[in-house]
């Protein structure tokens, strides 16, 4: 059995710049727990289970377990992470956290007094001191593995789950009497020799990572013989199918065919597609000239009017502005291009285009009309040449559109030819056996995968039967100190249940390693009492044996059992969260007892007991405080000896509840009794 190791003693808390404990005149928070008992009393919601968590967090820091599970006994890989996203204390008040907010806690471990200082926002270490002097420790794992050397415990993983879940009775509950495994896990941790522990820790890491190797590999094993004797019974049946290699054959003929017409059909609707673009690009371009003639042709009809009629009046020339501009008829508002075009015809025939008589020889105009009717007839013969192409390439189009709806479709329709033609083939092909020699190779790497598993399987048996001696070597170990555990543990159960109590050395209990693993004993202990139904003590192996409040301070008690037998010299801290929860108020006033006397003021090692409770009116915080007597009642008029109270309700942010005058002068008048 090793030397006992040494625990922090917690000594004093300073909070500041943090708003849910503003303090004194927001002076931040300054709390000293002396030895004895230390009651944080007050209502919901002011923060007792925060001010808990900010303790453990200021020993531990944002390290968490690696591959979490609740269970401490299925850890094969031992080892902690750091919690980069930590914001517990962050998210629990509504301003942004600084620089400036920041906890300090002093604690002692042994003859080293320690100072630690963190930032809330996030729980990383600001500084450490140790006896005074700074220490250049930068990491929360390198302060946990000082923690741990300081503690006389193996590693940092062990400091952190002694601290957490020994020293802490917190929300987190974890369960350590009622299950076997788990309380093996402390005995190692804290009283069996180190070479064991180590070996029995390294040989159930094997034992998982073998266990889960094989179960993978056996499963992927299992499903390819299912497979290969699969094929081979498809082999055997095409064996008596001689017409499989014709039909295989003429799949192909259909599957190729299919494919060189579906090539065809792709070819043929890209090449109407090319067309119809063509076509676009030629009847764009027909377009832009032919609006760009039309455009001259009307402007030489204007100059040839205005040249065949050079003798007009202004009045006249007026009117003929405006029908030559596209402005209409001023006399009637007439807008009809067929009034200008009628007008033009009558002109270039040399007739007025009033009275149709012929006009040739007057003026000017018989010198300069048949040049400009001859180049307006040019220009309408290239305007009606470019419209019969237009109209030409529109049909084209059409034509071409129609090819292109049709060729899609029948595209469509091979290409799902295509598809069932290449799938038919695939299902036909899939009956072939594979050739003899395939189908042997297969069946001899089969074969070597199963002898090669069989091989692990029988590693895994060995590791196990290893550990089964490494935890017989422990239960050696055990049977050194169980007699005092015993004693001790049935001194606390009695002292808290007001029954006749029995403790049982066992390995009964029966852990299951791995899920291919045998099984193995664990040795442990466990309860026997009486109740209103049994005289005669009774075994209770389970929880479920028991009631609520019997559950958590029977698990209590074997906290303090482990850590008397374990912390040299008996300097001890526990901290409990809401003891009261499960109890009635006789089972309060035992509990209170049990706990006053696990931490006396006046010791000779400092012990000290940090408690969080409902201002209920219960009896809980008053038997905490000793002023409670023999008899049940409440004692005034005396000093509370060995016990201190801290009123949350005047460092705290007030709630809702402390607003309203009749509940805050409630909560005083109870906290006022508790001080005399």
């Amino acid at each position: 059995m090793k030397s006992k190791i040494k625990l922090p003693i917690v000594v004093r808390l300073i909070i500041r710049n943090y708003s849910l404990y503003p303090g004194i005149n927001g002076r931040g928070l300054d709390l000293q727990f002396p030895p004895g008992v230390t009651v944080l009393a007050g209502i919901n919601g002011v923060g007792k289970t925060t001010l808990l968590n900010l303790l453990m967090r200021m020993l531990l820091g944002p390290l968490e377990r690696a591959k979490v599970d609740r269970d401490l006994s299925r850890i094969s890989k031992r080892e902690l992470v750091l919690d980069k996203r930590f914001s517990f204390f962050a998210d629990r008040v509504p301003e942004e956290l600084g620089d400036d907010s920041t906890a300090t806690l002093d604690f002692t471990v042994g003859d080293r007094a320690v100072t630690v200082t963190r930032s809330l926002k996030t729980m990383a270490l600001k500084s450490v001191k140790v006896n005074g002097r700074s220490r250049s420790v930068t990491t929360d794992l390198q302060f946990s593995e000082e923690m741990a050397r300081f503690c006389g415990l193996a590693s940092s993983y062990d400091y952190h789950v002694v601290v957490r879940y020994l020293q802490f009775f917190t929300e987190e509950r974890q369960p350590i009497l009622w299950s076997a495994a788990t309380q093996y896990e402390f005995f190692k941790m804290l009283f069996l020799d180190r070479t064991l522990t180590a070996e029995t820790d390294a040989t159930f890491a094997s034992i998982q990572r073998l266990d889960s190797t094989y179960r993978n590999r056996i499963h992927q094993l299992n499903a390819r013989e299912a497979r290969f004797e699969q094929s081979q019974a498809v082999a055997l049946a095409v064996q008596n199918v001689g017409d499989l290699p014709a039909r295989i054959e003429a799949a192909k003929v259909a599957r190729d065919t299919a494919a060189e017409e579906h090539k065809k059909l792709e070819r043929f609707a890209t090449s109407l597609q090319s067309q119809a673009r063509e076509l676009d690009v030629d009847f764009n371009q027909v377009e832009g000239t032919l609006a760009d003639l039309e455009d001259e042709l009307e402007n030489a009809d204007a100059i040839f009017i205005a040249q065949a009629l050079p003798t007009i009046d202004d009045k006249a020339e007026f009117l003929m502005a405006g029908l030559s501009s596209g402005q209409g008829c001023f006399v009637c508002g007439n807008r009809n291009r067929s009034q200008r075009q009628t007008i033009a015809k009558q002109l270039k025939e040399g007739n007025c285009f009033v009275c149709h008589h012929p006009i040739a020889g007057r003026g000017k105009g018989a010198k300069v009309q048949r040049l400009a009717a001859a180049q307006v007839r040019t220009l309408e013969q290239k305007v009606e040449k470019l419209r019969a192409s237009a109209a030409a390439i529109e049909i084209k189009r059409d034509a071409v559109s129609k090819q292109i709806t049709s060729a899609l479709q029948a595209l469509r329709q091979s290409a799902s030819r295509n598809s069932e033609a290449a799938l038919a083939l695939d299902m036909l092909r899939a009956q072939l056996p594979d050739p003899p020699e395939a189908s042997r190779a297969q069946e001899a790497e089969l074969r070597a995968e199963r002898a090669e598993l069989d091989l692990m399987d029988g590693q895994r048996k060995a590791l196990t039967a290893q550990y089964r001696e490494l935890i017989k070597n422990g239960r050696g170990q055990v049977e050194t100190f169980k007699e005092t555990l015993r004693t001790k543990l049935t001194a606390y159960a009695e002292a808290f249940l007001q029954e006749k109590v029995a403790v049982q050395f066992d390995a009964k209990d029966k852990m299951k390693i791995a899920t291919g693993a045998g099984q193995v004993g664990i040795p442990s202990f466990s309860i026997l009492m009486t109740s209103s139904t049994h005289e005669v003590p009774k075994e209770r192996l389970t929880s479920d044996n028991v009631s609520e409040s019997q559950k958590e301070f029977l698990d209590l008690a074997f906290r303090m059992t482990l850590l008397d037998l374990a912390c040299s010299a008996g300097a001890i801290t526990l901290v409990i969260e809401t003891p009261e929860a499960s109890l009635d108020s006789w089972f309060m006033l035992r509990a209170a007892a049990l706990m006053r006397q696990f931490a006396p003021a006046d010791s000779g090692p400092v012990r000290n007991l940090i408690a969080t409770s409902n201002l209920n009116g219960t009896a809980m915080i008053p038997a905490l405080l000793g002023r409670v007597g023999k008899d049940g009642k409440l004692r005034r008029g005396s000093r509370t000896t060995g016990a201190q109270l801290i009123n949350l309700l005047q460092v705290t942010a007030k709630s809702n509840t402390l607003k309203e005058g009749a509940a805050r002068a409630l909560l005083e008048d109870e906290l006022g009794r508790f001080h005399g």
